[in-house]
């Protein structure tokens, strides 16, 4: 079963700017705009969707390692003065 994709409705409204009377895009469905006289976009995102950032294993075990270390830290510090 497939998506047809030909159906979506395109989400970008061109708008007058007042004061120079160029236009401008607006996305209603992100929100998103662009500069005065930029081309239409043709996507739904301006710059293309959202990058989701993707941790390597290795940077997850250093960030890990740096918050027990962190924790461990701190509870010395408590363990001192009280």
């Amino acid at each position: 079963m497939s998506k047809d994709v030909t159906n979506i409705e395109d989400p970008w409204t061109a708008v007058s700017d007042p004061k120079t009377g160029g236009t401008y895009y607006w996305n209603r469905l992100t929100n998103e705009t662009t500069m005065v006289g930029e081309a239409k976009p043709l996507g739904m995102y301006r710059n293309g969707p959202p990058q989701q950032s993707q941790e390597s294993f290795g940077g997850m075990l250093i960030n890990s390692l740096a918050i027990g270390a962190g924790i461990t830290v701190a509870f010395s510090f408590v363990r001192f003065f009280f």
